[in-house]
């Protein structure tokens, strides 16, 4: 049986993840939402204030306008940094997914990875496969316990298995570019860093993932394999 690898899968989860991004952006950034916002204010800060009369508008309202806009733009530029999470995070899915389904189509291509200790490559303990009932099942659970293991390690080392796996080589330029987003990601994540990202900037980060996950796709069905997703070959580079 051929397993087709589900790039469309990855595509659209990005594609629909960003679109939801950007149509927070365009709300973050619009000054009428904002004043529709701040009117739900109104009510409740002259009702606090009665005893002292104070009404909201003027130099107040202007206060509380700038304070929220502010407040709100905060909190999207971390929410931003999440963003960049998300691709990362749907790139190593993506890691494995394809030695899962390239095992799944070729156990004997597992042979490297069916065992951690590098001594007893290629060995599987007898007592695994006697608890399997046929050879579907031992392949199937055999992919999965090697597709861990291949994707395992520095995303550089990852990469350079799915370049020497399948002979496809990445465009320099984009692999750049997608180590400079799993370095962001690893800073924001294990260092607490925090990266200043405009929409600009990923907005460029969101097409590198798009062009990357159509590479991936290439790199698969340059071994003879099909893929869900043919048409995202078609692709242009960003």
């Amino acid at each position: 049986m051929n397993h087709k690898l589900d790039i469309i899968r990855f595509y659209s989860i990005i594609y629909f993840t960003f679109e939801d991004y950007e149509a927070l952006y365009s709300f973050v950034n619009d000054n009428d939402s904002h004043i529709k916002h701040i009117e739900s204010y109104k009510k409740s800060f002259e009702a606090e204030h009665e005893e002292l009369g104070l009404k909201f508008h003027g130099k107040i309202k202007d206060l509380y306008f700038t304070l929220s806009k502010s407040g709100i733009q905060n909190i999207f530029r971390t929410f931003s940094n999440h963003m960049l999470a998300v691709f990362v995070t749907h790139l190593e899915q993506l890691f494995y997914e394809y030695f899962y389904t390239l095992f799944r189509n070729s156990p004997l291509t597992m042979y490297k990875y069916v065992n951690e200790n590098p001594k007893q490559e290629g060995m599987v303990p007898l007592k695994l496969i006697a608890r399997f009932q046929s050879y579907d099942v031992i392949v199937l659970e055999l992919s999965q316990k090697a597709a861990k293991i291949a994707t395992k390690g520095n995303y550089k080392d990852i990469i350079n298995r799915i370049e020497n796996n399948s002979k496809h080589k990445f465009p320099k330029r984009l692999l750049e570019d997608i180590y400079f987003l799993f370095e962001t990601r690893n800073k924001i994540v294990h260092e607490s860093a925090y990266a200043n990202l405009d929409i600009k900037k990923l907005r460029k980060m969101y097409k590198d993932v798009i062009q990357f996950i159509v590479e991936v796709g290439k790199a698969f069905k340059s071994l003879g394999y099909e893929i869900d997703g043919d048409d995202l070959l078609k692709m242009k580079s960003a």
